[in-house]
């Protein structure tokens, strides 16, 4: 599915996108914890879980950006993806650094304000600005 100009200027992932436990996945896990014991000790959950949740997430976030000229907010709605420490629950680490280095931290309560200043710095929205 392509979105382009304005038909997506916003993406909102809400939650993150882990795969779904089942005995079948366990084993997968398993399977790459023994394959790869000499090169992490978690390889199980890196390839078998956090691996397609990131990839998932990324692509969901892509059709935000689909040429050059495009742009818009994608926001990542989950305590997980910012730079707080969560455990190996902690997503924000998997991005690629060069993606990284534009997560944002912002507080819930400043989403929708900091989404009214970028809009407003590109000349993308219409009216008066929303009262606090």
């Amino acid at each position: 599915m392509s979105f382009d100009g304005d038909d997506a200027r916003t993406v909102a992932v809400v939650g993150v996108p882990y795969p779904h436990l089942s005995e079948r996945m366990e084993a997968v896990q398993d399977a790459y914890d023994r394959a790869f014991a000499d090169r992490s000790r978690d390889a199980g959950w890196e390839y078998a879980v956090e691996i397609p949740t990131i990839r998932k997430t990324r692509q969901a976030l892509g059709r935000v950006i689909r040429a050059p000229d495009d742009f818009g907010v994608r926001a990542l709605l989950d305590k997980r993806y910012t730079s707080a420490d969560m455990g190996k629950y902690s997503v924000r680490d998997a991005f690629p650094p060069e993606e990284r280095g534009e997560l944002i931290d912002i507080g819930p309560e400043k989403l929708k304000f900091a989404m009214l200043n970028f809009y407003t710095d590109h000349d993308a929205y219409d009216g008066p600005p929303p009262e606090p």
